[in-house]
């Protein structure tokens, strides 16, 4: 056995391990956006998605003027082929906008992610 195929294998009982640490997120890659004119409306020809396991490492408001909350998740790289495909992932029910990678390897990725929230 390869040190990778050992590496990865551990790495998916770590993830396994954390039990409810670790939550399902739905990558979502969206092809084929078009605009029509006349109601104003973008359609999508299809979306793709990856369902895999991420750790939430950080929650945090970025500041007291602004509504954006940010997260740091941390899943393995194996299960996505390219980030700069997708633009969203859904956690728990909620979207939210893929930010900066600040880790990535052959084996894990710890990514910001955003969104807006409003009140009122």
């Amino acid at each position: 056995m390869s040190y990778t195929a050992l590496i990865d294998s551990n790495l998916t009982k770590a993830f396994n391990l954390v039990k409810d640490l670790a939550v399902l997120g739905t990558f979502n890659k969206k092809s084929g956006v078009s605009f029509d004119f006349t109601t104003g409306e973008t359609t999508t020809a299809s979306t793709t998605t990856i369902t895999t396991k991420v750790v939430i490492i950080d929650l945090k408001k970025t500041s007291d003027k602004s509504n954006t909350v940010r997260k740091q998740i941390l899943f393995k790289s194996r299960n996505l082929e390219d980030l700069t495909f997708y633009d969203t992932i859904t956690i728990n029910g909620v979207i939210w906008k893929l930010g900066e990678i600040i880790h990535s390897n052959n084996f894990t990725t710890l990514l910001n992610i955003f969104k807006e929230e409003w009140y009122g």
